[in-house]
């Protein structure tokens, strides 16, 4: 996740392959609150896929997400 392009939005940290837009994210973590756990998610407002009752546990379930093969995040915008 050090290689990609963090952003945050909605109380939400999200990692993205590219720096600019349009650029879906890959993974985004919700940090916990009032007693819920965190959120391992596909994007800062979408489904949640995973978990976690710690930020170590939701780093580790958000890697074990991330795309075989993703490379460092690079400048501009995904192409369409």
């Amino acid at each position: 996740m050090r290689r990609l392009y963090p952003f945050s939005s909605h109380w939400t940290l999200g990692f993205a392959a590219h720096t600019g837009s349009p650029c879906p994210p890959v993974v985004a973590v919700s940090p916990a609150y009032g007693g819920r756990p965190y959120r391992v998610r596909e994007s800062p407002q979408g489904d949640c896929l995973a978990e976690a009752a710690t930020a170590q546990e939701a780093v580790a379930l958000a890697v074990a997400r991330l795309p075989a093969g993703l490379g460092a995040a690079v400048a501009g915008g995904a192409a369409e």
